[in-house]
């Protein structure tokens, strides 16, 4: 029946369906539910410790979250450290170091340095560095995360520590005495401070 139409009314009928299917495929657009959905499927796997079939859930959510949001959003900053994680745990370090620094640059295009966000992904990076006994290129992100962590927790917060042990392990594998003893010290004054001196 469109054969038989004059082209304007062709040209019409062929728009409107064109705007239909374009609709059909609006409507398939991720949700934060969606989204939900996978991240459940992700902890569930990750709390298991089942880090292969972990690992293309992870992947998913990173890939959704880019749909709903785009390539370079802080919405991606938790997938992209979850996926990290994940590789970090099965030993695949390039692929951790490859996730863990794209969240540092997406949170350093969007945030100011003093954001807490920034703290997992940095601590992962100089995990990750240490793990490849890469102690130089370690201390860079862990003492970022440190300086972070006194900035807007207090000079002497406990959360620190786990920042400064690797960062005190890296400066001894580096033959740095002064910095790990400079950094030991405030460790142990940290714990007192947090813990108390027993």
């Amino acid at each position: 029946m469109i054969q038989s139409m004059p082209a304007r009314p062709r040209i019409a009928a062929w728009l409107i369906a064109l705007l239909g299917t374009l609709a059909g495929q609006h409507a398939w657009a991720v949700t934060d539910a969606d989204r939900a959905t996978v991240y459940q499927n992700f902890r569930t796997q990750f709390d298991a410790h089942k880090y292969q079939e972990a690992l293309p859930i992870a992947q998913q959510l990173v890939s959704l979250t880019e749909q709903q949001y785009g390539a370079n959003d802080r919405a991606l900053v938790n997938p992209l450290c979850n996926l990290a994680t994940v590789s970090y745990r099965l030993k695949d370090y390039p692929g951790a170091e490859k996730s863990y620094a794209r969240s540092v640059e997406i949170l350093g295009a969007t945030a100011a340095n003093t954001d807490r966000q920034l703290l997992r992904p940095l601590h992962g990076l100089g995990a990750t560095y240490i793990a490849q006994t890469d102690f130089e290129r370690a201390v860079v992100p862990l003492s970022q995360a440190v300086d972070i962590s006194r900035n807007v927790d207090g000079l002497f917060n406990v959360g620190q520590l786990e920042f400064l042990w690797p960062l005190i392990t890296s400066y001894v594998a580096l033959g740095e005495r002064t910095e790990a003893d400079k950094e030991f010290q405030y460790a142990l004054r940290v714990a007192e401070e947090g813990y108390g001196k027993d």
